[in-house]
């Protein structure tokens, strides 16, 4: 893998007003990798060192995806995934790793989801055609979710034009209802 340093996901347990534990987790995943399959075991190899670490990020969540899962743990992730997951009719492998089914009941749902054109700092040098940000819920989590609330709020002009150094990622906005 890219001996470059990588990112730490941060997690976060918190208790809802009614006692019920929510696990969150911000992520912010490997660039450079933003579409393929990673299955480097079944004859489909990449020399490509992003797509190298990628793949060994890749287990670690999903490994604490499935046990989560197994505890019976509602839980959100949140952040970077540096991963195009909505393009090729929403079957990208890295998607399709993650939210395999297994364990029983996963069922993972991302925001957004069938967005294939970003309005994130639309007409500026940092324009990114597919978004790259998501927030994902598994099948518990997800019933907290108004999914009328997504919103990728998008920069003011004047502050693109004022400062020399913005992000190249605008927020993903959703709401809970407890």
């Amino acid at each position: 893998p890219d001996n470059r340093p990588t990112r730490r996901g941060t997690e976060a347990l918190v208790l809802l007003p009614n006692g019920e534990p929510l696990q969150f987790m911000s992520i912010h995943l490997k660039s450079g990798c933003h579409e393929g399959r990673l299955d480097f075991e079944n004859g489909h190899q990449s020399n490509d060192p992003d797509c190298l670490t990628l793949a060994v990020q890749r287990a670690p969540l999903e490994d604490w995806i499935d046990e989560l899962t197994e505890e019976n743990m509602p839980f959100i992730i949140a952040g970077d995934w540096n991963r195009r997951i909505d393009k090729f009719d929403l079957r990208d492998h890295f998607w399709e790793e993650i939210d395999d089914a297994d364990p029983q009941p996963l069922d993972l749902t991302r925001y957004p989801s069938g967005i294939l054109s970003s309005p994130c700092l639309k007409g500026t040098n940092r324009h990114f055609a597919l978004p790259i940000d998501f927030i994902v819920t598994d099948e518990q989590a997800n019933q907290w979710v108004d999914p009328n609330s997504l919103e990728i709020r998008n920069f003011k002009e004047a502050d693109i034009k004022q400062f020399d150094k913005i992000s190249d990622h605008c927020p993903v906005l959703l709401d809970l209802k407890f």
